[in-house]
């Protein structure tokens, strides 16, 4: 027996058709469409809210949805159970929370990571008995909250609790966590703590989505951490992130994992040939081999950070008109005309002081989503 692990789906006007259909083929390809229904058991995370809504939340970023036409072939796909717990299930409010989970309730397809409130989230399901799955995701507006739907955002304090208490129903558990910088092929050094972290607290196998991309794998403590495997079906646009990616199988029987690379296609994606999936399979493996180095996530991370930092200061400047244009002349030497290392003190300590952070980012809520202010 096996289950087969896919990332995420989203879908477009090149598939919507295609999945109202239950065309699958032109999906999936012959061949992966096969691999697929051959499988015991298969799980996948929907990346957006099926919704005819047009009600999208406040926040930064793209709001995605799903036509509801697509639930014919998700249906058709059979999957044992569909993963919710990411930064997008929330783009369109409550109304398309509600509709997503209707759907899928209607259709009879099991789904786990959102809840109605923080203390009704259904955070895991157990298949075959035996297999833990729990689902968890990165604090992106999403979260669910004492009085409002979404999705089950990691905690420090509750994380180690929930897995401890799920190992203890089941044999073998795995952690989807939708987490990890897009377009970065390494863990952050944050990253990686919390993935060893669930190891330590019971999880066999954990595997991060989210990234877009493909990237890299290690063993810790006998039990194997994902750090990214890139889309299943998403659209979106095409690069050397988003063309790419794995898909997990894990044999039931003795718990042993492989890997199946995928490509992306005009209406989904499909199976790898022979040379493009030796390459993918290469480019992972010599990755994981880098994280082996105890000083490489943090160097690399370092090296990342530095190429980042000013994206991130001019967002905080306030990305209007003006300043775009000053941006696009000048680059770099704009923003540091405005922060010196002085006056970049306080946004450090605010940002990394827990209590700081703490105050700040919910005035910061007051200010966006308090309409009498």
């Amino acid at each position: 027996m096996n289950l087969l692990i896919a990332g995420d789906i989203v879908t477009n006007e090149s598939n919507i058709k295609l999945f109202k259909q239950g065309d699958l083929n032109k999906v999936l390809g012959n061949e992966l469409l096969e691999k697929w229904n051959n499988s015991d058991y298969k799980i996948f995370n929907l990346e957006a809210p099926i919704t005819n809504s047009n009600d999208t939340i406040k926040k930064c970023g793209p709001n995605l949805k799903n036509n509801p036409n697509i639930i014919e072939g998700i249906k058709k796909m059979n999957p044992t159970c569909v993963m919710l717990a990411n930064n997008h299930i929330m783009d369109y409010g409550k109304n398309g929370y509600n509709d997503t989970i209707d759907y899928l309730d209607t259709n009879g397809i099991e789904w786990i990571g959102v809840g109605d409130t923080i203390d009704k989230l259904k955070k895991y399901c157990i298949i075959n008995n035996r297999i833990g799955i729990y689902n968890v995701c990165e604090t992106e507006f999403s979260g669910a909250t004492v009085n409002e739907s979404g999705a089950n955002c990691y905690n420090e304090f509750i994380i180690g609790k929930d897995l401890i208490e799920l190992k203890s129903k089941c044999e073998y558990l795995i952690v989807i966590y939708h987490g990890g910088k897009e377009y970065y092929r390494y863990p952050s050094p944050i990253l990686q703590k919390r993935c060893r972290y669930m190891i330590d607290c019971g999880a066999n196998l954990i595997i991060c989505q989210h990234s877009h991309c493909i990237g890299c794998k290690e063993e810790y403590n006998n039990h194997t951490i994902i750090y990214g495997q890139g889309n299943f079906i998403f659209n979106k646009k095409s690069d050397e992130y988003w063309d790419t990616s794995i898909l997990v199988d894990l044999d039931l029987d003795n718990y042993l994992i492989s890997y199946l690379p995928i490509l992306r296609t005009e209406y989904g994606t499909k199976l790898a040939d022979n040379e493009n999936g030796k390459i993918i399979m290469q480019e992972f493996e010599e990755r994981s081999k880098k994280i082996e180095i105890d000083s490489f996530v943090l160097e690399n991370y370092k090296e990342f950070s530095d190429t980042k930092v000013y994206e991130y200061l001019f967002a905080l400047h306030g990305k209007n008109l003006f300043y775009k244009v000053l941006n696009k002349l000048f680059g770099p030497k704009f923003i540091k005309i405005f922060y010196n290392k002085k006056n970049l003190l306080p946004i450090l300590n605010y940002i990394e002081c827990e209590s700081h952070r703490e105050l700040l980012i919910n005035g910061l809520k007051n200010v966006i989503y308090n309409d009498n202010k």
